[in-house]
């Protein structure tokens, strides 16, 4: 495959740096922008003067909020991705984007048998998962070229502290035996997989819309934690991954 030059956004965060890192080791010139610092992609002549300067073949948007003000996280979520799939229209319309996506557009699974598949009604519960199914359905409509990836819960890379697995940690570090949502089910992908992932999608030459990136098996928080009591499970929340192992050949490997 020849050398491409990809421009991934968001690099400042565990995500969009691993994926930035798989890129280059893979021989691809990589444009890098890492936050606000480097340029507010909400502000259209931003988005223009980044674009211009890296000329990518593709794009890989790391940018957004997992939490914040209901502005914010409608704001990173919606309105970045929109700004780059308008102006990738306007001046690269063959070039590939791809919009990290959440779970969170499924919502949760009524019940443990359920997995959810890129086919399946989405009904978000949340301002995140709401932004990031908006983005998913508007952004195609601007950028034909578009691809949405549904990443489901990483592990292995520096998480808030406000997500469930270090909410948890720091639960069981205070001494809490059970700690609220340590029975949560949830399918837990390493971040490297994940990157490896994200990157084919980038540079592949035929690739699904929309993706799930994810492990395929349901684990709780202590589960992964190796801790042996947990609170009740209300919500389960797990992927099919076999479309991502066809369209990428990334198979996740031991979480």
């Amino acid at each position: 495959m020849s050398a491409r030059t990809i421009l991934v956004t968001g690099t400042n965060g565990a995500v969009g740096q691993h994926v930035a890192d798989v890129l280059e080791a893979d021989g691809h010139r990589v444009v890098r922008h890492g936050g606000r610092g480097d340029g507010d992609l909400t502000l259209i002549s931003i988005v223009d003067r980044v674009l211009t300067t890296a000329q990518p073949d593709a794009v890989v948007n790391a940018a957004g909020r997992t939490y914040g003000s209901t502005q914010e996280i409608w704001r990173s979520n919606t309105l970045i991705p929109l700004r780059i799939a308008d102006e990738l229209a306007r001046s690269a319309p063959t070039a590939r984007l791809v919009l990290l996506s959440s779970a969170a557009v499924y919502g949760l699974a009524p019940g443990p048998d359920v997995v959810f598949r890129e086919d399946d009604p989405c009904m978000p519960n949340s301002d995140y998962g709401m932004a990031k199914l908006a983005m998913e359905r508007v952004a195609p409509l601007i950028h034909t070229n578009t691809v949405a990836a549904r990443i489901f819960n990483i592990v292995g890379a520096h998480a808030d502290p406000r997500a469930l697995l270090p909410r948890v940690q720091a639960a069981y570090d205070a001494g809490e035996s059970s700690p609220a949502g340590s029975g949560e089910v949830r399918d837990w992908i390493p971040v490297r997989s994940a990157a490896r992932a994200l990157a084919a999608l980038a540079v592949g030459e035929t690739v699904p819309t929309t993706v799930n990136i994810c492990f395929g098996v349901g684990r709780t928080p202590a589960e992964v934690l190796g801790r042996g009591t947990t609170s009740p499970c209300t919500g389960w929340s797990v992927g099919d991954p076999s479309l991502m192992v066809r369209a990428t050949g990334v198979v996740p490997g031991a979480a």
